[in-house]
């Protein structure tokens, strides 16, 4: 396989990408990369709504206050 200097970019095409050989990891290897993933997207979730509700809740105070019903602090 020829070495390629830095900067230089190589081309792959479908038919090259079929006889490429990529070493498949043995299951439980995968299974612990998939709980991993899972755990993460689950995580990902969790802060997403946590931050849909404090949107939701600062844009309520906001709006009490401009009605002057809580104080600016």
């Amino acid at each position: 396989m020829n070495q390629m200097s830095r900067g230089q970019t190589a081309h792959l095409y479908a038919e090259d990408l079929q006889h490429l050989r990529v070493p498949i990891p043995p299951m439980k290897i995968q299974q612990v990369i998939v709980d991993e993933l899972n755990r993460r997207c689950s995580g990902a979730k969790g802060l997403y709504t946590e931050a849909e509700n404090l949107l939701t809740e600062a844009k309520a105070r906001i709006e009490r206050m401009i009605l002057g019903e809580e104080e600016v602090t």
